[in-house]
C-alpha cells in the first residue's frame, strides 16, 4: 500500500484510495502501519471527523486541520488555503451580495495545485472511521474527497466498512446503489477477515488466567472439530481480532467474581449475548421468569414458547403461571424487528444456554439450572450464596464449627446454599476423605433438624452415606448418633418413614427396614419426651404406618390404607395416648362434621380400643390411671357412658351432652 502511494501520479489532480473491512478488523491498525512506513517520504494528515463535536461542519474542520498542518510546511500555501476554505464557507452559507465579485473556486484550486507541485509536496490524507458517520455526513465526506479539496498532489486514504456505508447511504437515498461509493474511489483494498484457525489460536493463547478444569472444558467449548465436521465455531460471530478480545476481555472480568461458582462455557455464551444481542440480554436479565420456564418432571430452565402450553387439568399450576410467560424469539422478531439470518445466530445462542432435550436435571451450576441463572446477571454471589471455597473450609473445620455456623442462621439465609453444595458433594465423583464425608452428613442431618426442611432427599442422602469405606455397620452406628444426640425432627422422621421409601436407591440401601423403624420409634420416642403438642404427636404416629392396598368386597376396587407395622412405635404411641387421657380428653371426642351437635369417638382411641373394657384392662395392666381424683373418675364414666351410646347406635355419630369433659 505504501508503495502503491508513492507510485500515484498526482500531477493533474487529487487521488482517491479506500480501506475496507469490517468493523473491528484491524483498519486503523492498518493505517498506522502505511503511516509508519511513509514517515518522512510524504506529508501525512490525519482527519477523525468522528470526533467532531455534533453538528459543526466537518468541511469547516476538514480545512481547519489541513491549513494548521500547512502552517508549518509553507505558510504560502497555508495562506491559499485558508483563502479557498473562507470562501467555500461563504459561498455555501450564502455571505456575498449579488453586487460582490465571487472570488473564483476554480482559479483558487488551480493556484493551490500549481504550487504544491512547484514546492513539490505530497500530501496524505487519512480519513478514518467514516463508517461511524451518518449518511449526510458520510456524504460531505465524500464531496470534499473528489470535489471541494480536489488538489494536485492530494491523495485520500480512507477506511471504513462498506457494508455499513452504501446501507447507510441507501436508507438515506434509494438512488445510491452499490456502485455509488466507487465514484469516490479509484481503487479499493479489503483486509481480509482472520481465519477461523488463527483465531482460534489466539484465544487458546489468552486463556492464562482461566483455573485448569475451566480451560479445559473452555478449551472444548471454542474447539475447531465441530467446525471441521460442517457446524461453525461458536465464536463464528466475531471475525476479527477487536471483537474476540472484547468478548475475552468481558468473560475474564466475570469470570474473576464467579470462579469456581459457574459454567465457563454459559458464562461465554452470555457474554457473546450482551455484545451482539444487548436487547436480548436486557430483556432477559429483567425479565427471565417469563420467558424462561421448568416443565413437569425437569428442573432446568427452558425457553417458553406455545408448544409448552398446558391444559388446567393436566398441571393446574403451570397452566396458572404460563399466563404470564411470553416466548422472546417472537418478541425478537416483531419487536426488535431481527431479521431470519439474526435469528438463527441469537437461536444458536440461547439453544446452547438452555437446552430443550427433555427431561433434564443438570445439577451443575449452569445458566439453566434455576438455582444459579440470577448469578450470571448480577456478576456477583448473593450475600446468601456460600461459594465453593468457604463451604470447603466450613465442612474441613469440623462438626461443632458446622452446628455453630447452622445455629447462627436463624433467619434460614444459607439454607438453600448449604442445600446446593452439599447436594453437589453427593453426587460428585470426587473421592473424599471419611472425615469430611461424616462432617458432611452432619451437616445435612443437623441443618434438616434446625431448619426444618429436608437437605438432601433419600437418594442422595444415602448416595451420601455409601461413601464412607467404613464397614456397613459403622455407617450406620455414625448416623444413628447423630440422631440420637440431636433433638427432634420432624422432617428427619419423615426420610425413615415407610410411607416415602421405595426401597430403590434410598435410604433402605444404607439401613433395613427394621433399623428405619426402630429410627422412627426413637425420634417418636424424643418428641414425646420433648414435650411436642398432642395432635403432633400422632402426626408423627402417622408416618411410622405402611402403605397397604386391600379390596373393597362391594365395589371390588383397590383402596389404599395405612397400618402401622412398626411395633416398637405402635407401643409407645399407644402408651403415650393412655397416659394423655385425662389431660386432652377433648381428642379423643370428634365432631361430626358439619353436624356439630353429633360426636364420635376419634380414630386415636378406636385404632387401639374398639371397646372401653379393652382400655381399661390395657391401663391396668400399663398401672396407669391410678389414684385418680373424683373429677377424673367423673370424665372416665362420661367417656365411658359416651362409648356404650356410640357402641349401641352401631358405630354412627350421636347427639350426647358432656358435661365432664370439656371442649
Amino acid at each position: 500500500m505504501a508503495k502503491e502511494i508513492l507510485s500515484l501520479d498526482t500531477e493533474k489532480g487529487s487521488r482517491s484510495l479506500a480501506i475496507t473491512s469490517a468493523w473491528g478488523n484491524g483498519k486503523t491498525t492498518f493505517l498506522n502501519f502505511v503511516k509508519e512506513k511513509l514517515e518522512g517520504k510524504i506529508e501525512i494528515i490525519s482527519i477523525t471527523p468522528w470526533s467532531l463535536t455534533p453538528g459543526k461542519s466537518i468541511t469547516t474542520f476538514f480545512f481547519q486541520e489541513i491549513i494548521k498542518k500547512f502552517g508549518g510546511i509553507n505558510y504560502t500555501i497555508a495562506k491559499s488555503l485558508k483563502e479557498y476554505a473562507f470562501v467555500l464557507d461563504a459561498i455555501e452559507l450564502g455571505w456575498f451580495e449579488k453586487s460582490v465579485k465571487i472570488p473564483d473556486l476554480p482559479y483558487l484550486t488551480k493556484s493551490i495545485s500549481d504550487k504544491l507541485r512547484e514546492c513539490n509536496i505530497k500530501v496524505l490524507i487519512i480519513i478514518d472511521d467514516i463508517d461511524r458517520l451518518s449518511a449526510p455526513e458520510i456524504e460531505e465526506i465524500f464531496r470534499i474527497i473528489r470535489g471541494s479539496a480536489n488538489f494536485s498532489n492530494f491523495i485520500f486514504l480512507s477506511a471504513f466498512d462498506r457494508r455499513y456505508v452504501q446501507s447507510a447511504l441507501k436508507d438515506s437515498n434509494p438512488a445510491y446503489n452499490e456502485q455509488y461509493i466507487e465514484k469516490f474511489f479509484e481503487s479499493e483494498f479489503s483486509i481480509p477477515e482472520l481465519r477461523p484457525e488463527r483465531l482460534h489460536k489466539i484465544i487458546i493463547d489468552n486463556l492464562d488466567w482461566l483455573e485448569e478444569a475451566d480451560r479445559k472444558d473452555f478449551e472444548s467449548y471454542v474447539s475447531l472439530d465441530k467446525f471441521i465436521s460442517t457446524d461453525l465455531p461458536v465464536f463464528y460471530p466475531f471475525t476479527n481480532l477487536r471483537s474476540i478480545y472484547r468478548w475475552l476481555n468481558g468473560i475474564h472480568g466475570r469470570y474473576r467474581i464467579l470462579k469456581g461458582e459457574c459454567k465457563i462455557e454459559d458464562l461465554a455464551d452470555l457474554e457473546m449475548l450482551y455484545l451482539l444481542f444487548p436487547d436480548v440480554y436486557t430483556l432477559l436479565s429483567k425479565d427471565f421468569k417469563r420467558v424462561l420456564c421448568t416443565e413437569r418432571y425437569t428442573n432446568n430452565f427452558q425457553l417458553w414458547d406455545s408448544t409448552k402450553t398446558v391444559s388446567k387439568d393436566d398441571d393446574f399450576l403451570q397452566y396458572l403461571r404460563q399466563k404470564n410467560y411470553y416466548d422472546i424469539k417472537e418478541y425478537c422478531k416483531t419487536k426488535f424487528e431481527y431479521d431470519e439470518y439474526k435469528m438463527k445466530d441469537l437461536a444458536v445462542i440461547l439453544n446452547r444456554l438452555l437446552p430443550n432435550t427433555g427431561r433434564v436435571h443438570d445439577l451443575s451450576k449452569g445458566f439453566s439450572n434455576p438455582n444459579y441463572t440470577r448469578r450470571y446477571f448480577n456478576g456477583i454471589l448473593e450475600s446468601s450464596d456460600i461459594s465453593d471455597k468457604q463451604f470447603n473450609e466450613l465442612i474441613r473445620r469440623g462438626k461443632v464449627a458446622i452446628k455453630e455456623f447452622i445455629d447462627e442462621d436463624i433467619n434460614s439465609e444459607y439454607s438453600h446454599s448449604l442445600f446446593l453444595q452439599s447436594l453437589s458433594k453427593s453426587r460428585s465423583t470426587e473421592k473424599f476423605e471419611n472425615t469430611i464425608l461424616e462432617n458432611i452428613i452432619y451437616l445435612v442431618l443437623y441443618g434438616t433438624i434446625h431448619y426444618g426442611q429436608i437437605m438432601l432427599s433419600n437418594y442422595d442422602l444415602g448416595n451420601l452415606i455409601n461413601k464412607l469405606s467404613y464397614e456397613p455397620q459403622l455407617k450406620k452406628t455414625y448416623v444413628r448418633s447423630i440422631i440420637s444426640e440431636e433433638q427432634f425432627s420432624f422432617s428427619l422422621l419423615t426420610q425413615f418413614s415407610p410411607i416415602h421409601l421405595d426401597g430403590t436407591n434410598d435410604l433402605t440401601s444404607v439401613f433395613s427396614k427394621d433399623e428405619s423403624d426402630s429410627i422412627i420409634a426413637e425420634m417418636l420416642a424424643k418428641a414425646i419426651k420433648e414435650n411436642y403438642p398432642f395432635n403432633n404427636i400422632a402426626e408423627y404416629f402417622f408416618y411410622s404406618k405402611t402403605i397397604q392396598y386391600e379390596t373393597d368386597k362391594e365395589s371390588g376396587n383397590r383402596i389404599k390404607t395405612y397400618k402401622s407395622l412398626n411395633s416398637e412405635a405402635t407401643n409407645l404411641y399407644k402408651r403415650y395416648l393412655a397416659e394423655n387421657f385425662l389431660v386432652h380428653t377433648s381428642h379423643y371426642v370428634w365432631h361430626n362434621h358439619p353436624n356439630e351437635e353429633q360426636f364420635f369417638p376419634s380414630e386415636y382411641f378406636t385404632e387401639f380400643w374398639p371397646v372401653w373394657n379393652d382400655f381399661i384392662l390395657y391401663c391396668e395392666e400399663m398401672g396407669i390411671l391410678t389414684s385418680l381424683s373424683d373429677t377424673e373418675q367423673e370424665i372416665l364414666k362420661e367417656y365411658e357412658a359416651f362409648m356404650k351410646q356410640w357402641l349401641d347406635s352401631g358405630r354412627t355419630p350421636i347427639e350426647f351432652e358432656f358435661s365432664a369433659i370439656k371442649f
